[in-house]
């Protein structure tokens, strides 16, 4: 112990950045004012410890500068400019973070172990400290809900950014040729902890790069079936046991194929709530106030009424700038006659959100940007990497993820790492 105390002391002192990135993926899940002092502790020292050298050339970081750069001319057309200035702020990762790895571009197979280790059992630590925390509300409330979706970790840190930091975080000890026991039991954690959060299409995806990697590392071994029986009776044990997310699923299912129109969890006999469907959401000209429209049901609204507002206002080349679009959905809202609570709604669509704000351009170069991010995964030959730009093409699509300052510190550090790590680097045990 004693020994691994001092080389960490000493790799520290050669090397503080990878301890500060750390620093700053481990404080996300805090209150802001953590990752914002992390982020500018790791941005102060980093250009600090700068030398006087040419940096090495990397294409992937010159996108989320590109983003940046869009969002900020923005300001000079934006229909909210102050709404866009303090949206600037927010979303400064996306200029300083690729500017410290252009200058700061060598970071070593060693470095790449340690951040990946450190993250996984950081986030193994919250999953215990999450569970631990719900355990003791459920005793003094009795409300199975406090172990389900935002409940588990709060509205504000949310659930579906959760599940991309557990998830990542999972992978990372997948990875590992050998475990500790310890190790195992932090795997078990975050799967569990993965499935209590509820979020359709994290869940989706991640049983599918499990299902995956599991065919590619154990489909010559004898135990390959048993294992994949292990694991899939785990996770239907999981699912069985655990009515809140089926309900979720069931939602979809039941509300889109007409089979349950009234939405009996939210409503009650007296004060009737109705599931919209999906073809309702694209298609219906006004709605009630008690209409609910469950998750697929308003992406599908919000993608309708982002075409709606382009067609009206033609802004398709220039959008309507940085965080300027509250304004135009409230009042779509009115037009079509929701409950005024989805006011607060933003596109939950990334693409359509730098559509909407930046115009096409921003678009596009967001699409280029996830796409380059999986074609160095591939490259690499990197599954955890893999995995990371899997779940962002995907969760980009059902969410605004760099609309909140958690998902663009947590998007634009990791993206800056992976893409920038060397070809050789792979994780240790």
């Amino acid at each position: 112990m004693k020994l691994a105390w001092q080389k960490e002391s000493h790799d520290f002192h050669q090397n503080p950045l990878p301890y500060f990135v750390l620093l700053v993926v481990l404080t996300i899940p805090l209150p802001h004012i953590f990752s914002s002092i992390a982020s500018i502790l790791w941005v102060v020292l980093a250009l600090f410890l700068y030398k006087k050298r040419t940096p090495k050339w990397n294409p992937a970081l010159v996108w989320p500068l590109l983003l940046y750069v869009g969002l900020a001319l923005s300001y000079f057309w934006s229909i909210a400019p102050s709404n866009s200035l303090s949206a600037l702020t927010k979303q400064l990762p996306l200029l300083l973070f690729p500017l410290v790895f252009f200058i700061h571009s060598q970071w070593t197979p060693e470095a790449e172990t340690k951040i990946k280790n450190g993250l996984a059992y950081g986030y193994s630590v919250f999953a215990i400290f999450w569970l631990f925390k719900a355990l003791v509300r459920y005793c003094f409330t009795g409300d199975q809900r406090v172990f389900f979706y935002h409940d588990l970790v709060t509205n504000d840190v949310n659930a579906i950014h959760v599940s991309l930091y557990v998830a990542v975080a999972f992978f990372i000890l997948l990875e590992k040729q050998f475990r500790s026991y310890l190790e195992w039991v932090f795997m078990g954690l975050l799967g569990l902890v993965m499935v209590l959060l509820s979020s359709k299409n994290v869940i989706i995806i991640f049983l599918g790069l499990v299902v995956i990697r599991w065919i590619q590392r154990y489909r010559q071994r004898v135990t390959f079936r048993i294992k994949i029986l292990v694991g899939v009776a785990a996770f239907g044990l999981l699912f069985l046991f655990s009515g809140k997310i089926i309900d979720r699923f069931r939602l979809e299912v039941v509300s889109n194929t007409g089979q349950e129109t009234i939405n009996r969890t939210i409503g009650d006999a007296t004060n009737k709530v109705y599931n919209v469907t999906v073809s309702q959401a694209w298609n219906q000209t006004t709605f009630k106030a008690n209409d609910f429209f469950p998750g697929t049901a308003l992406r599908v609204y919000q993608i309708r009424i982002f075409f709606e507002m382009m067609r009206e206002d033609g802004q398709w080349f220039t959008g309507y700038g940085a965080n300027a679009t509250d304004e135009k959905i409230r009042q779509k809202r009115i037009e079509h006659q929701l409950y005024e609570g989805y006011d607060v709604f933003n596109f939950h669509n990334q693409y359509i959100q730098f559509f909407a704000e930046i115009g096409i351009i921003g678009f596009i170069i967001c699409i280029i940007m996830v796409f380059v991010n999986l074609k160095i995964a591939i490259n690499r030959k990197d599954f955890i990497h893999f995995s990371f730009a899997i779940l962002i093409i995907s969760l980009f699509l059902t969410e605004s993820f760099l609309a909140r300052q958690r998902g663009v510190i947590y998007f634009t550090l990791m993206y800056c790492l992976f893409t920038s790590f060397s070809p050789k680097g792979k994780l240790k045990s």
